[in-house]
């Protein structure tokens, strides 16, 4: 008697960590659709500059950078904070 409510138990337990029984009428997931997304261009920098972020209103310690080269995508090195020491913005191509 013992043994076959362990046994019975056992194979409940079986079933149901294995997902259970499945028939012709389980749920089958179709594929999402895929659908043509435009994507956008990548933005470069029209100004030359450098901003430092730091970590409080000191602006003792600095946390991290932002930098800005002609024809280049921005550099970003850690967090940007509320504290930021901006570097004068120049504008590509000698304008300005």
């Amino acid at each position: 008697m013992r043994a076959t409510l362990i046994g019975g138990l056992l194979t409940a337990g079986l079933l149901m960590g294995c997902g259970g029984v499945e028939g012709p009428e389980a749920d089958v997931e179709e594929p999402l659709p895929v659908t043509a997304q435009a994507v956008p261009p990548p933005q470069f920098c029209t100004y030359a500059y450098t901003n430092v972020y730091y970590s409080d209103a000191t602006y003792t310690a600095e946390v991290g950078r932002e930098v800005c080269r002609c024809g280049f995508r921005v550099f970003i090195i850690g967090p940007r904070t509320p504290y930021a020491a901006v570097s004068q913005r120049t504008p590509c191509g000698g304008e300005g």
